[in-house]
């Protein structure tokens, strides 16, 4: 609203009036306070900020406005599939495919690699410890969302027969 609104076309600010399209949503107290907030100078230097802070990302989101649940459900519809979710590599890497269809080297690199480790953690270039399992909620471990099979441990009797036969060996050499 403020480079409409607000500015002429080389973005100097401008004496605007509360637009009428908009005056049965935006009253005139909000008005004057979008307008006073915009011509802040605190607001520029947070804003300026945050654009230089957004034009340096190593792996840009190119999605818009859309969110990640948004783009999950559009993928999962255009797909027909019977699944509620995408695997998180998958979700991050479709969000950063650009409006041709082309991705990125370095984005299909952190794709190529994500069996190891988490996406987060390789986005954030973190490593991992032992007992989280990050983006997947509280109190989440690596057992309970690998599922990996239960190994049984030996009885005594078996480590003590095992450790019979080791000694007649030894004895043997």
């Amino acid at each position: 609203m403020s480079n409409k609104f607000l500015k002429d076309e080389e973005g100097n600010f401008v004496e605007a009036e509360r637009p009428m399209k908009y005056a049965e949503i935006i009253s005139a107290e909000e008005w004057d306070n979008f307008v006073a907030k915009r011509r802040n100078e605190k607001f520029h230097e947070v804003s300026d900020k945050n654009r230089k802070r957004a034009s340096k990302l190593a792996y840009p989101y190119k999605k818009r406005r859309t969110g990640y649940a948004r783009l999950q459900q559009r993928i999962l519809t255009e797909e027909k599939s019977d699944t509620t979710s995408l695997p998180e590599h998958v979700l991050w890497k479709a969000a950063r495919v650009g409006k041709d269809g082309a991705v990125v080297e370095a984005v299909q690199n952190v794709y190529d690699e994500c069996d190891c480790r988490s996406v987060l953690s390789r986005v954030l270039n973190v490593p991992e410890y032992s007992g989280r399992v990050r983006g997947k909620g509280f109190g989440v471990t690596p057992s309970s969302f690998y599922k990996k099979p239960k190994t049984k441990n030996p009885t005594n009797k078996e480590v003590m027969d095992t450790l019979a036969e080791l000694r007649a060996q030894v004895l043997e050499l």
